[in-house]
C-alpha cells in the first residue's frame, strides 16, 4: 500500500485503503485550482457522500496528508465552502509504515517455591512433645 495510513475504528486497510486514498487525491485534485467549493460541488466532480468528501477535506489538514490549509467561509445558513490556501500545495508524503501500538511488558513468572517436607504427623502413643 503506497501513501499515508488512514485511521479510525472502522478503517480495514486491505478493504479502504485504495479507495480513501484514490478519492483523497480527486478531492485535492478538484481543489488546488484555488477556487471556493462546497461540499455538494466536490461530491459532483469527485464522487461519494457529502461526509466521505468533508472527511477527505479534514485529511488535507493533517500532517501525514500535508498538512494543507484548507480554508472555511460561510455562504449562507449552515452551507460553507472551502478553498486550498495558495500559499501551500506541498505533495502527499510517501508512506510510512503505521506505528505499531507499543507491547504490553510480559510478566515475569514467579520463582518456583522451595518444596516443603510433609509434616509428620504424631500418634497419641507418641505423647505430647511440649509437655
Amino acid at each position: 500500500m503506497q501513501g499515508p495510513h488512514f485511521d479510525g475504528e472502522t478503517y480495514e486497510p486491505r478493504e479502504d485503503h485504495a479507495r480513501l486514498t484514490s478519492q483523497l487525491e480527486r478531492v485535492k485534485a478538484a481543489m488546488s485550482d484555488r477556487q471556493w467549493w462546497t461540499l455538494e460541488q466536490l461530491v459532483t466532480r469527485c464522487g461519494g457522500t457529502t461526509a466521505s468528501v468533508s472527511a477527505r477535506v479534514r485529511d488535507l489538514r493533517k500532517a501525514k496528508f500535508g498538512e494543507f490549509t484548507v480554508a472555511r467561509r460561510r455562504v449562507d445558513g449552515g452551507l460553507f465552502e472551502y478553498s486550498l490556501s495558495a500559499a501551500q500545495a506541498p505533495p502527499i508524503p510517501a508512506a510510512t509504515p503505521a506505528p505499531r501500538p507499543p507491547r504490553r511488558p510480559m510478566k515475569a513468572k514467579p520463582a518456583p517455591k522451595p518444596e516443603r517436607r510433609p509434616r509428620r504427623r504424631r500418634t497419641p502413643q507418641q505423647g505430647n512433645l511440649f509437655a
